[in-house]
């Protein structure tokens, strides 16, 4: 295409001899035209071997990415993959490796922006949408998660499980009948998705409606024997209706089969405060700060079933570890000030003072307070 660089050479002195020799103004000119055509064709040569350079590191690159995470090297699989894109900006699969990973991570806020550039490239795509929708669900942004799986169907999305989906967005959000409406939907469709009676259970168990709970639970059992979410659930339901031997049973079924299910040792923990076993429901709940430790409320039920057995000092450690962890600075002072009392009590050896109660300490329910351990009715 451009000339030889000998060939260029030659040229170059051939025109400098011509100027030289014969200093008229076309001749100026020719020496111009030439060295401009001589620049050209240099920068078009060089433009196309960036351009292949620029193929070549991002091939390079994107299979280095794929041969650290087959070897399991995620951290050098992500460094290489977020390179790739900075080389090729539109390479959708790449972004969607990177999706992958960053979830795998736990880097839910990366995933997310992620995502979003796989959208701007393919807007139009139902799977992108309902991707970004679980995202944003495993971040809590129930309310957004809601529109982009609205957005799924609008673009033609038909799947069961994106309205059982939506149905648990509403129901994380606390509007029990939107949740309802969508589950309803969900199971209503030709593939029921088990996970949507799960959801009716939850609701059923919230309105108190203890036998219809029971009802979608067994159907979930039936088809899924080995779900400890169901079992777990099951056997809270069995609690409220006062069955409390076989509400056991089903409890240590779902931890058996998912060891470190936190809501079923909380589950269990209640139940063995209500049969007065305050050792074992001891037992449940350090196994459930064991597996999370900063819970304030995990950690004032423990300080509560440890003041009941007359370890007033141990008590108070407790309640101030779950001030240091709560967010809700009132319950935290309350907390704090209760631990005092106790350690003072300890002290002075007034055993007949009474502590304050600390119900109602504050603060957002979660699914864990909902469906864990009563906290109205641990302290009379």
């Amino acid at each position: 295409m451009g000339m030889s660089k000998r060939a260029r050479i030659f040229s170059l002195l051939a025109t400098a001899m011509f100027v030289f020799m014969h200093t008229s103004e076309s001749a100026v000119l020719a020496e111009n035209s030439e060295t401009s055509q001589e620049s050209k064709v240099s920068k078009n040569s060089k433009k196309s071997k960036n351009s292949k350079d620029s193929k070549g590191s991002y091939s390079a690159v994107r299979e280095k990415g794929d041969y650290l995470y087959s070897k399991g090297d995620i951290d050098g699989a992500i460094a290489a993959f977020e390179t790739a894109v900075q080389l090729k900006p539109d390479a959708y699969e790449v972004h969607l490796s990177l999706i992958n990973m960053y979830f795998k991570k736990n880097q839910i806020e990366l995933a997310i922006e992620a995502c979003k550039k796989i959208i701007q490239l393919k807007p139009g795509n139902q799977e992108a949408h309902v991707m970004m929708a679980n995202l944003l669900r495993s971040n809590g942004d129930n309310k957004k998660a809601i529109e982009e799986f609205q957005q799924a169907l609008k673009l033609g999305a038909r799947d069961s499980s994106i309205y059982s989906a939506i149905g648990f967005s509403y129901l994380n959000g606390g509007d029990l009948v939107r949740a309802e409406e969508y589950l309803r939907k969900a199971v209503a469709e030709k593939e029921q998705p088990v996970d949507a009676f799960i959801g009716l259970a939850i609701i059923d168990y919230k309105k108190k409606d203890f036998p219809n709970a029971l009802a979608d639970l067994d159907r979930v059992l039936k088809e899924k024997p080995d779900s400890a979410e169901a079992r777990k659930l099951r056997g809270e339901v069995l609690i409220e209706l006062g069955r409390l031997d076989d509400a056991e049973i089903e409890l240590k079924k779902a931890i058996t089969i998912m060891p470190a299910l936190r809501s079923a040792h909380m589950a269990l923990a209640n139940l063995y405060f209500r049969k007065k076993d305050l050792a074992n429901a001891e037992t449940a709940l350090r196994k459930v700060l064991d597996l999370r430790e900063d819970d304030a409320e995990m950690h004032y039920a423990l300080g509560v079933i440890l003041d009941r057995q007359g370890r007033q000092i141990e008590a108070a450690g407790q309640f101030e570890l779950g001030a240091q962890t709560d967010r809700n600075p009132v319950s935290a002072e309350r907390m704090r000030s209760h631990a005092e009392d106790l350690r003072r009590q300890s002290i002075d050896m007034t055993t007949n003072k009474q502590y304050k109660s600390l119900l109602n300490l504050g603060g957002d329910p979660t699914p864990e307070s909902v469906f864990g351990l009563q906290y109205d009715k641990l302290v009379k």
